[in-house]
């Protein structure tokens, strides 16, 4: 809070590092469950990057992707499918926004949030890149970590097979990414007890 009211008083409100400052306040107030207050930062954020940078910029998108999940989580499903439809969550710096953000769920043991968010950056990667473009699998692997760490291997499962499948496909037998989904395959084989697979 400091922070940020420092830098509006001495650079202005439109300045970047202000506009930095303000954005990474409303995150740690997303990251508290502090909704409303994060709302209303992003807000001022956003129009401000909008009218400065425009609304294509990749800030202004990263922006509007926090609020559109802000709006989520406080049941505000209208606004937050309206500024998706308006702004294009599609673009593939919302979408990396987004995986990072489920990342940090996942870590804060938040599953339900991570889940959501990852089988929609999952679905967004595909319907933008294809099955098969390196940011499809990436988000897919993702979505196997987070079932992982759950102790989910069933699940685990059946996405790795498909990304193994697809870098062996892609990329070829000896490619890092065959060898690391070939891995993690081995590894979900092992912790299912499935010996013989996983050797």
């Amino acid at each position: 809070m400091l922070v940020m009211e420092t830098s509006k008083w001495v650079l202005g409100e439109e300045h970047p590092d202000s506009l930095s400052s303000m954005h990474t306040l409303a995150m740690m107030y997303h990251t508290q469950g502090r909704w409303n207050e994060a709302k209303e930062l992003l807000m001022v954020v956003i129009e401000v990057r909008k009218r400065v940078l425009g609304e294509k910029h990749p800030n202004s998108l990263t922006t509007m992707t926090n609020l559109v999940v802000t709006y989520r989580h406080q049941g505000r499903w209208k606004q937050a499918e309206e500024l998706e439809r308006l702004h294009g969550e599609v673009h593939p710096d919302s979408l990396m926004s987004m995986a990072n953000l489920a990342s940090m769920y996942c870590h804060q043991g938040q599953w339900k949030e991570a889940k959501e968010l990852e089988v929609h950056v999952m679905k967004m990667n595909k319907w933008l890149h294809g099955k098969v473009h390196p940011n499809s699998l990436k988000s897919k692997t993702n979505l196997v970590a987070m079932y992982s760490c759950q102790g989910q291997f069933k699940q685990a499962d059946e996405l790795e097979v498909h990304v193994m499948k697809m870098n062996k496909w892609l990329h070829g037998n000896g490619h890092p990414d065959s060898l690391n989904s070939m891995k993690n395959l081995a590894v979900t084989y092992f912790n299912l007890g499935w010996w013989k697979e996983a050797a």
